[in-house]
């Protein structure tokens, strides 16, 4: 259920300021898990494996978190600045299509994978743009059409950090601000009880089916 973002904002953005990414956000690479093929040696207890890494796989088509997240040891310092925080944006820095997602609380301190990018909006920026409009806005608004015209390598997504970084979003006053943020927050609520009305329908056919093949 795509939100078709730009009609509904059309007016706000052609009229806001805007600003790269950069300027307004700090962005930062996930860890490169490869680097650490250690650290899942059989030689530490898997129990130990208490920090949880979010992978492209991780991000639905709708912005939600979704599967098993794969676990890495806590190594301290070694991996605090991967670690993500509520409100942080996330995008896939490799694919097939953009997939992004906003950091919720249950998410918070969960590290991110070297396939993905982080965009943490600083404190002086967030009465002018919040994360679910960022979040939508990577998605489908113009930056998503920049993104696909500069990374894209034959069909294949190739987005860098430096790439990120130079996309320009819009700067909202506080009252437009508001009134797009709860939008989005209604879609997510209609789009996430879709999901779930669409897993209870599937778990319900596959019953049927099993009930049926039974007899």
């Amino acid at each position: 259920m795509p939100l078709d973002f730009w009609r509904i904002s059309e007016y706000y953005m052609n009229m806001a300021d805007k600003k790269s990414i950069g300027e307004i956000a700090d962005v930062f690479v996930g860890l490169n898990i490869k680097n650490y093929k250690d650290e899942f040696s059989s030689s530490f207890s898997r129990e130990n494996f208490d920090v949880k890494i979010i992978s492209i796989s991780n991000i639905d088509n709708n912005g939600f978190f979704a599967g098993d997240f794969q676990k890495i040891r806590d190594m301290g310092d070694r991996i605090s600045n991967y670690k993500v925080i509520e409100g942080d944006v996330i995008v896939n820095s490799r694919g097939r299509s953009i997939k992004s997602a906003m950091v919720d609380s249950e998410r918070e301190g969960y590290v991110i994978s070297s396939n993905i990018l982080a965009i943490r909006i600083k404190k002086e920026y967030l009465n002018s743009i919040s994360p679910e409009i960022l979040d939508i806005y990577i998605k489908q608004g113009r930056a998503a059409n920049e993104i696909n015209k500069k990374s894209n390598a034959s069909t294949m997504l190739v987005l860098t950090k430096e790439i990120l970084k130079n996309v320009r979003v819009p700067l909202l006053s506080e009252e437009e601000k508001k009134k797009l943020s709860g939008i989005i927050a209604l879609y997510r609520e209609i789009s996430r009880e879709i999901e779930e009305s669409k897993n209870l329908l599937s778990v319900l056919s596959s019953n049927i089916v099993g009930m049926m093949e039974e007899e």
